[in-house]
């Protein structure tokens, strides 16, 4: 849903876009990963180039993504973790919060960290993450689309009821940033 608004709100500035995914076995827990390409004609399938910049939504999604992150890639992710399925098998464990950290502040340009899941929670809605997320993108100088223009994308998206939580959680993640 982040990566469709976000492709959405580049679209209505007049830029070319192109948003890919690829879902895996999301239906049963497993991951999602989207690409979205903003100003240029080439399509990138999710799993291949290296990343301008991330957002992931919570820590393992960046895990899986650190081969495309690079010094020149803007990380922003949620401090979230999520253990894959599997990981309470005998002698399987999730790397911590705390290794997936130091991992991605070792290769990445610019990596910042929020805990996107708790100011959802002060919203009172857990599927406020999105806008969160997208609030904190929107304050980074990397972000292609005003902030404005994609908390519209993201209020168009959303049913009336949920207007409200938005509009705060993408409020939050912006204060965070700037903090």
């Amino acid at each position: 849903t982040a990566a469709r608004v976000l492709g959405e709100a580049a679209h209505r500035r007049g830029m070319p876009v192109s948003v890919s995914q690829l879902h895996g076995m999301s239906q049963r827990g497993g991951a999602v990963q989207s690409s979205v390409t903003i100003g240029s004609d080439r399509v990138l399938p999710p799993s291949t180039a290296a990343a301008d910049v991330v957002v992931a939504l919570e820590l393992i999604e960046a895990l899986r993504v650190l081969p495309r992150i690079g010094p020149e890639t803007t990380v922003l992710c949620n401090l979230a973790l999520v253990a894959p399925p599997g990981t309470s098998l005998a002698g399987t464990r999730a790397p911590s919060s705390e290794e997936i950290v130091a991992a991605i502040r070792v290769r990445a340009g610019y990596a910042q960290f929020i805990d996107a899941s708790a100011l959802a929670a002060e919203c009172g809605s857990a599927h406020a993450v999105n806008a969160v997320m997208l609030g904190a993108l929107s304050a980074l100088p990397v972000c292609p689309v005003p902030a404005e223009e994609l908390l519209a994308a993201i209020l168009d998206g959303v049913r009336p009821a949920a207007r409200a939580s938005c509009e705060r959680g993408f409020a939050l993640g912006r204060s965070a940033l700037r903090a």
